[in-house]
C-alpha cells in the first residue's frame, strides 16, 4: 500500500500501532484485545476496511489502512471523531449530539489510538475516553442547531381487531431505515389502529374553484379522524378570491406562484404533519390514514400517494411513465438511494413539519419544481422517502409535464442547477461558480501559510463546485491602529484579507452544526493539502456503496492518528435523531470505511506539488492534442489506402524494389 512520506518517514516509523492502540483502551479484566487478527478477516494491502454483518456482530479485528506493517488493531479505540456512547458523555452532550450541533469535531482529525476504534466496516466499536479536540474549531453554538424535535408523537394504538393493533410509539426518530430500505418499518393496516398526530392538509390555489369543489368534499369523507384534519387552501391572488365551505383559506400576501402559495399554506398550517395536495386532486377515503400511519411509525418519512392520471372522475387512471418505470426499478424507491427525492412532488406528499422547517420550507422564489427541490432538502434532513401503493389517489387531466415535457425541463433546469448539486449533468461548465456546493470543506485558520495550503488545494482541483468555510475568531480583527508587522492577529488579518472577495470561501466563527444544503462535508486538518482528484476521488468512494462516512488516514503521531472526514450530510443528519454515538449509527444506517489518505492524494504542505495548471490552458492544450490525433488518423488512413492500392497491383511484390514501401507491405501482411 502507499503512503505518503510523511506518514513512512516522519511519524509512522516503525511502531507497533497495534500495541499503542491496545495500551491506550486497555480491557479492564482478563481478556487481552491484542490477539492477532484472524487470517483472512482482511487482504494484505487493502487500501479500505469493510465489515460485513457477520464480523459486526462478532467484534472482528480489520488492519489499518496505510499505515504500513500494522496488523488487526483491537476492537476497542476511539473514532477520530471522538464519538462516545451515552455513559461516556457529560451531561447535556447527549442533547446537542441529537440536535445534530455536535456531531462534527474541529479536533476530529486526531485519534489517539487509530481507526480501529470507530465501529465501522471490520472495525467494531467500544468505549473510551474522549480525544482531545483541536482548539481552532470550535463546535457550534445553540444558534446552529438542527432542530429535531417531534411535535405531538405518537401512541401507543390499540388494534380494532385481535392481533392487528400494535403499539408504535417510537423511541427518539423511531425505528431505523438503512438508506432508504423502508421494507423493514412495519406500519399498521388501515383501520386497526388509534391515531394521535394532526394532519394539515395544504393546497395551493389559483382560479380553480371549480376544482376544489370536487377535492374538498373528498376530504370530507377520510377514515382519518376529522377532529385530527385541518385543511388550508392558499390562495395565490384568484380573481375572484376563493372562498371554500369546509377549508380556512389563507391568501398570499409576500410573492405569487406555487412556491410563494406552498410556504403561505404551511406557514399558517397547525398540524403535526403537512400534507400538501394539488387542487386537481381526488382521494380515496382511506388516503390520509394510509399516509399518517408512517408518520407515526417515524419522524423523518416522506409519504409520496400513489398518482394515477384520469380524464374524468371515476376512470381507473394511469401512471405517469416516469413513476412508473422508477418504482418498479427501485422496488417502490426502497433501492433508490440518495436519488429517492426525485420522486417527490406536490400532488399528494407528507411530511411533518418540523423536518419540513428543519430543512427550510418552500422555497419562495421557484414557481416551478419547488417540490423536486423541497426534497432534494429534505433530503439532507435525513429523511426517508415512501411509495405507500396504499395511498390512492387520481389527478384529473394530464399534469403539465405530459403536455409540454420539453418546455418544463428547459425552465426547471436553469434553476435546479444552481440549486441541486447531485444533479451532475447540469453543471458540466468547467469554470462557473454554483450556489450551493457539492461539498464543503471545513478549515481551521492556524498559521497563514499553513492554511492557505490547505485552502487553496481545495479550490483547485478538478471537482470544481466545492467550497471552503475556514473557521477562526474572526471577530477579533477590529479597524483600530496596530503595529502592521507585529500584529499578534496578523495571520488571521492576512487570511482574511486573503480570501475576502473569493465567493467559494466563507468565514465562521464555529463549524457550522450541518454543511446543508451541501450533500457533503470534508473535514481537512490545517497544514494538509488536497491533491487535483483528491475530492473527486472521495466522493466516488462514497458513493459507490452510498457510505455515510469516509475516514482517510493521514498520519500517525504521538497524539494519535491524523485523519480527513468526509462526511454524508443526510447521514449525519439521521443519525443526530437517535440516542448515541453518531459514528456507530451512521454505520448502521450508511456504512463508514477507513481508507489509505495517500493513496487518495493527501499530502502535507511541504511535500505537496505546487498548485499549477489552468484549466483553460489545459482544454487548449487538450484542444491541440485532438488536432495532432486526427492528423495522425488521417496519415494512418493514408498509408493504409496505399498499402492496399500496392497490393492489389502487379507486378508481385518481389518486384517491388527494395524500399520503405515493400518493407512495411511485409510488415503489415505479417501482422494480419
Amino acid at each position: 500500500m502507499s503512503v505518503t512520506p510523511a506518514m513512512s518517514d516522519k511519524v509512522l516509523a516503525r511502531r507497533d500501532l497495534r500495541k499503542v492502540c491496545a495500551d491506550a483502551i486497555a480491557p479492564p479484566t482478563g481478556s487481552d484485545r491484542r490477539t492477532p487478527r484472524r487470517p483472512g478477516r482482511m487482504r494484505a494491502g487493502a487500501s479500505r476496511t469493510r465489515r460485513s454483518d457477520h464480523v459486526r456482530r462478532r467484534g472482528g479485528r480489520g488492519g489499518v489502512p496505510g499505515l504500513p506493517g500494522r496488523p488487526g488493531v483491537p476492537a476497542a479505540v476511539r473514532t477520530p471523531s471522538g464519538r462516545q456512547g451515552a455513559a461516556d458523555r457529560p451531561a447535556g452532550q447527549e442533547a446537542r449530539e441529537r440536535a445534530g450541533q455536535d456531531h462534527h469535531g474541529a479536533q476530529a482529525h486526531r485519534d489517539p489510538a487509530g481507526p480501529a476504534r470507530a465501529g465501522r466496516r471490520g472495525l467494531r466499536g467500544a468505549t473510551g475516553r474522549r480525544p482531545r479536540r483541536d482548539p481552532g474549531l470550535a463546535r457550534g453554538g445553540p444558534g446552529e442547531r438542527h432542530g429535531t424535535g417531534a411535535r405531538g408523537g405518537g401512541t401507543a394504538r390499540r388494534g380494532a381487531r385481535a392481533g392487528q393493533g400494535r403499539g408504535v410509539t417510537p423511541a427518539h426518530g423511531g425505528p431505523r431505515v438503512r438508506h432508504n430500505d423502508y421494507g423493514t418499518l412495519r406500519p399498521p393496516a388501515i383501520g386497526s389502529w388509534e391515531p394521535s398526530l394532526r394532519v394539515s392538509v395544504v393546497i395551493p390555489a389559483y382560479d380553480c374553484a371549480d376544482a376544489l369543489e370536487r377535492t374538498i368534499p373528498a376530504l370530507a369523507r377520510q377514515t382519518y379522524p376529522s377532529e385530527l384534519v385541518e385543511i388550508v387552501v392558499a390562495d395565490d391572488g384568484s380573481r375572484p378570491p376563493i372562498e371554500v365551505p369546509g377549508a380556512r383559506v389563507v391568501r398570499v400576501a409576500d410573492g405569487w406562484g406555487r412556491g410563494a402559495a406552498r410556504q403561505t399554506g404551511q406557514l399558517a398550517a397547525t398540524g403535526d404533519v403537512i400534507h400538501w395536495l394539488d387542487s386537481d386532486m381526488l382521494l380515496a377515503e382511506d388516503h390520509l390514514e394510509a399516509h399518517m400511519r408512517w408518520h407515526h411509525l417515524i419522524d423523518h418519512a416522506v409519504v409520496i400517494g400513489d398518482t394515477l392520471f384520469v380524464d374524468e372522475p371515476g376512470e381507473e387512471g394511469v401512471q405517469s411513465e416516469y413513476t412508473r418505470k422508477t418504482l418498479e426499478s427501485t422496488r417502490r424507491l426502497k433501492d433508490a438511494g440518495a436519488s429517492a427525492y426525485l420522486s417527490h412532488t406536490g400532488a399528494s406528499t407528507s411530511v411533518r413539519a418540523e423536518l419540513l422547517r428543519a430543512a427550510g420550507g418552500v422555497d419562495t422564489g421557484l414557481n416551478m419544481a419547488e417540490d423536486t427541490e423541497l426534497g432534494y432538502r429534505l433530503a439532507q434532513t435525513g429523511a426517508v422517502f415512501i411509495s405507500d401503493a396504499a395511498a390512492r389517489a387520481w389527478h384529473v387531466g394530464p399534469s403539465t409535464v405530459m403536455l409540454r415535457e420539453k418546455e418544463v425541463h428547459r425552465h426547471n433546469w436553469s434553476y435546479l442547477g444552481d440549486l441541486i448539486p447531485d444533479l451532475r449533468w447540469l453543471r458540466n461548465h468547467p469554470r462557473r461558480n454554483w450556489l450551493v456546493p457539492y461539498v464543503r470543506v471545513e478549515v481551521a485558520a492556524t498559521t497563514y501559510e499553513q492554511t492557505r495550503a490547505s485552502v487553496d488545494s481545495a479550490l483547485a482541483g478538478t471537482l470544481t463546485d466545492a467550497a471552503v468555510t475556514l473557521v477562526g475568531p474572526w471577530g477579533k480583527l477590529t479597524g483600530e491602529r496596530r503595529s502592521n508587522l507585529d500584529d499578534p492577529l496578523l495571520d488571521l488579518r492576512l487570511l482574511h484579507h486573503l480570501y475576502a472577495h473569493e465567493p467559494r470561501v466563507v468565514f465562521a466563527e464555529s463549524v457550522p452544526a450541518t454543511a446543508a444544503p451541501a450533500p457533503f462535508r470534508l473535514s481537512l486538518p490545517t497544514g494538509w493539502v488536497l491533491g487535483a482528484d483528491t475530492l473527486a476521488k472521495l466522493v466516488r468512494h462514497a458513493d459507490r456503496d452510498l457510505l455515510g462516512l469516509v475516514c482517510a488516514a493521514l498520519a500517525e503521531d504521538a497524539g494519535g492518528v491524523v485523519t480527513a472526514r468526509l462526511e454524508r450530510t443526510a447521514a449525519f443528519a439521521r443519525a443526530a435523531r437517535f440516542d448515541g454515538a453518531a459514528d456507530d449509527l451512521v454505520d448502521e444506517m450508511f456504512g463508514v470505511e477507513w481508507v489509505s489518505g495517500g493513496e487518495y492524494g493527501f499530502a502535507t504542505a511541504e511535500e505537496a506539488e505546487p498548485l499549477a495548471g489552468d484549466p483553460a490552458k489545459w482544454r487548449a492544450l487538450a484542444a491541440q492534442r485532438l488536432e495532432e490525433v486526427k492528423e495522425l488518423r488521417a496519415e494512418v488512413a493514408r498509408l493504409a489506402a496505399e498499402v492496399e492500392r500496392l497490393s492489389a497491383e502487379p507486378p508481385a511484390d518481389t518486384d517491388v524494389p527494395p524500399g520503405p514501401i515493400k518493407s512495411l507491405i511485409r510488415h503489415l501482411r505479417s501482422a494480419g
